[in-house]
């Protein structure tokens, strides 16, 4: 039977090899032609809801000696009386290894005179021409899901055995944290190294100060005395982020000022004995702080004992009290603290805050695994800690980061040899020949949010060696001066007043004890300092980080200020040259 069916540039497309043919398949267009013909144009098949118009073209050997062909069809399927729906297939024939392959590709129009249209038979499973199915359906976006309420395991986790709430001193810092006035900005700092000898009024108005929030004082010093501190924290949209909205005692910096404060001007009036018990509760106060269990808590607390250490060793330069308040002093600071309680380390409640902040940026598939979600890890990363990125950096990050369950494995690694590194100090590390950011940098996984979480921990981690050398050597200090109430001499070495103290105190930088000098006026206590160097005790106030040493004893004296050139009357000021001109004459 020969058709009608017009042809096209017919010499120009050889006839392809159908691979796979379907005996259900039938020509549409021309009742009883050959559905293999190349006359055929549409091509029914069974169960399929519309007709396949086939439109081919010859496209160029994809490789030597094979001869490829693509036909695209368009699926016309009637929705509604007005409407269909459309779809484009790629069918790609390879002649010499007789395969063949079918994808979705974007619609196409052949059309023009350069176009050349060849009937054919796109033989494929009826499902192919089906309705869409769900794969076919776009997928939603991974999505967070909160299925942990981390604040009460947080909760739980600080809640102090046998709770009574009689001995939690948290309303009372909340308290006297309501009640607190603010200090005039125009005070100096009393916890600024050096600044310890104020003018009388300057004195007189820390004294006003002080005096305004006496009873503020007062409810310190009963928080102070509790056992503990314990927040309960309210569960909220945010998270383990509430912690830090929530807890006041975070704002105790304030409180702890008010309490140097007060126990300078009691120094300043000859009240030593009243001055130590100040910082007695000073002491017992930053053991509250750390209660809170973060890492934030710990470095808090540490930083409140070394600033207390200096206020200390402020006030026994100009101490004129007996020996007996020496010895009161220094038996109370070793029953309220010891050098062993200053650490630093990621903890349960740590490791939980990471977690909560992990549900919140990585995906939820069900089986507790999903992917980092870019755009809300940027939401919750802080812009002012760590460098800034775009959200086309962060896609990036994102697209190559390890999934949550991954991740979650290595932050347990991470926190195990995190807190061996903490733990090391400095001298130990510089005998290995290394230092913390190089033992840091190998230790954090290959995850970007593990790696950026210590982003702080190098400084952090310096600053508890440096509060444990603080105490020690205050203790090392008071130590000194009962033996010279004693022996009315100082010692000619740290050896003689090992009978005082049950340890040596230990140089961070040197891992030998703090270097001691007895001098024609008195003693000189120090550290060799951040450069690993004895510089003979050249006092340097950033811990010998570029040069020198850090001095506790004596206490650094204020830099004295270069006082103004004075004008003397009959005299030129200063930076003036003689006039060498013609006077001026008078009007």
């Amino acid at each position: 039977m020969q058709s009608t069916h017009p042809k096209q540039n017919d010499k120009a497309i050889p006839t392809p090899t159908i691979l796979n043919p379907s005996p259900t398949a039938r020509c549409d267009c021309h009742p009883g032609l050959d559905p293999g013909s190349r006359e055929c144009d549409t091509v029914a098949v069974p169960n399929a809801p519309g007709r396949l118009l086939i439109n081919r073209m010859h496209l160029p050997r994809p490789g030597k000696g094979c001869r490829a062909q693509q036909s695209r069809a368009q699926i016309k399927t009637p929705t509604t009386i007005n409407s269909y729906r459309e779809k484009r297939i790629s069918h790609q024939y390879c002649h010499c290894e007789r395969q063949s392959r079918v994808a979705i590709s974007t619609p196409t129009i052949f059309n023009g005179p350069f176009t050349l249209t060849i009937l054919t038979i796109l033989l494929i499973t009826s499902s192919l021409t089906t309705p869409a199915t769900a794969e076919d359906k776009p997928q939603p976006k991974p999505q967070p899901k909160i299925t942990v309420d981390y604040v009460q395991r947080i909760n739980e986790l600080t809640k102090p055995e046998n709770y009574d709430p009689a001995q939690n001193a948290m309303p009372l810092y909340e308290k006297a944290f309501e009640l607190l006035t603010e200090k005039p900005p125009e005070l100096p700092k009393i916890f600024k190294p050096g600044n310890f000898k104020f003018s009388e009024e300057e004195v007189g108005q820390l004294k006003q100060w002080v005096d305004e929030n006496d009873n503020v004082f007062d409810i310190f010093r009963q928080a102070a005395r509790k056992k503990y501190a314990w927040k309960q924290y309210s569960s909220s949209p945010e998270g383990c982020d509430v912690l830090f909205e929530q807890r006041t005692v975070f704002n105790s910096s304030k409180l702890l000022e008010l309490s140097w404060s007060k126990a300078v001007i009691l120094a300043h009036d000859g009240n030593f004995g009243r001055a130590f018990d100040v910082l007695e509760d000073s002491y017992r106060s930053a053991h509250h702080v750390e209660q809170g269990g973060l890492l934030v808590d710990s470095f808090f607390k540490n930083a409140i004992v070394a600033i207390t250490s200096k206020t200390a060793l402020n006030i026994l330069e100009h101490f004129r009290g007996s020996i007996r308040q020496i010895k009161r002093f220094r038996k109370s600071l070793n029953s309220v603290i010891s050098p062993d309680d200053i650490y630093i380390s990621y903890s349960e409640v740590e490791k939980q805050y990471i977690l909560d902040s992990f549900q919140r940026i990585f995906s939820d598939d069900g089986n507790g695994n999903g992917i980092l979600l870019p755009s809300l890890w940027l939401e919750r990363r802080s812009s002012v800690l760590l460098p800034e990125l775009t959200a086309e950096e962060a896609a990036e990050i994102a697209a190559k980061h390890p999934d949550r369950k991954t991740t979650c494995l290595m932050l347990d690694e991470m926190i195990e040899k995190m807190n061996s590194l903490l733990a090391t100090p400095p001298w130990k590390l510089k005998q290995e020949g290394t230092t913390y950011h190089q033992v840091s940098d190998d230790i954090l996984p290959d995850s970007y949010i593990l790696r950026e979480e210590p982003v702080l921990m190098g400084l952090t981690w310096e600053a508890t060696f440096r509060a444990k050398a603080s105490l020690e050597a205050l203790d090392c200090v008071l130590a000194i001066m009962q033996y010279e109430a004693i022996k009315h001499r100082y010692p000619a070495r740290l050896d003689d007043i090992s009978y005082y103290l049950d340890e040596l105190p230990i140089d961070p930088y040197s891992g030998k004890p703090l270097v001691y000098k007895r001098t024609p006026d008195g003693f000189t206590l120090y550290s060799v300092g951040a450069d690993f160097e004895d510089d003979n005790g050249k006092h340097s106030v950033d811990w010998g980080r570029k040069d020198g040493d850090y001095v506790f004893w004596p206490v650094e004296k204020p830099k004295k200020k270069n006082p103004a050139p004075k004008f003397v009357p009959g005299s030129l000021p200063p930076g003036m040259k003689t006039f060498t001109g013609t006077p001026p004459t008078s009007p």
